[in-house]
């Protein structure tokens, strides 16, 4: 996973992100319906949780935009696909926008998404 920061627009955003050679932009754009792809942010939820390894988790949601979605298309519209997203996808008990950040002495250790039961460790 790629994650990276635009001057002036909000959150982390995740540039790319292959796990087991699957492609996970591409399958959360055909979830969500995103025809052009999906423009995936990650933002704190304020929420963390200390582990057995003497680590934090730093909780995120992973907030999920339409690369086509029209602007004009008014509050409710179907092409703003973030209002409806945050949360409302499961598996296994988990959201499947739940993100952590593992967190040691020396920084970032391991970003984890939850519903993949695994840690991707950073390089």
């Amino acid at each position: 996973m790629t994650l990276t920061t635009r001057p002036g627009e909000p959150g982390l955003v995740v540039e790319s992100w292959i796990s087991n050679s699957t492609d996970f932009l591409a399958v959360i754009a055909q979830l969500y319906g995103a025809r052009a792809g999906a423009d995936v942010r990650l933002y704190p939820t304020g929420l963390e949780e200390q582990t057995e390894r003497n680590k934090t988790l730093i909780s995120y949601r992973a907030v999920v935009g339409a690369l086509d979605a029209r602007p004009n298309g008014g509050v409710f519209s179907q092409e703003c696909i973030t209002w409806f997203a945050v949360g409302n996808r499961m598996y296994g008990s988990v959201g499947v926008d739940e993100i952590a950040f593992e967190v040691g002495r020396q920084g970032v250790v391991s970003v984890v998404p939850r519903v993949l039961r695994t840690a991707l460790r950073k390089l």
